[in-house]
């Protein structure tokens, strides 16, 4: 089994601060969060999860054979994941939508309000 390369802090579990991964060298845990991906450094896209590790590995992002990384919304040069861990149930679903709305993250497309571009 893979070992983190950082250490979680009790506040870091408890939801008041934002913890960063990079997926090629960070293991997930498995726990519930609101979670944003950054491709190329700007934000992409917003989600929520009851298992961390298991919705991001259902994104299909993949390492390259060169520098590039592959996701379902194309080849980036970096892909880093933030998630806020949630204590309470649902906690983390309601930070996802109201992410979704004050940001408006370009892969976050379907069911939006507003017309903005996807791709």
């Amino acid at each position: 089994m893979k070992r983190p390369s950082f250490q979680f802090y009790p506040a870091d579990w408890r939801g008041t601060r934002w913890v960063r991964f990079d997926l090629s060298s960070d293991a997930l845990p498995r726990k519930p969060a609101c979670y944003v991906i950054y491709l190329n450094s700007k934000l992409s896209y917003v989600g929520q999860a009851s298992d961390l590790a298991s919705r991001i590995s259902a994104h299909g992002i993949r390492q390259g054979y060169s520098n590039s990384i592959y996701t379902k919304w194309g080849e980036f040069k970096s892909v880093v994941v933030k998630a806020r861990f949630g204590d309470r149930l649902g906690d983390w679903a309601m930070r996802e939508i109201r992410l979704i709305d004050r940001l408006q993250p370009r892969m976050n497309c379907v069911g939006a309000a507003k017309r903005r571009s996807c791709g």
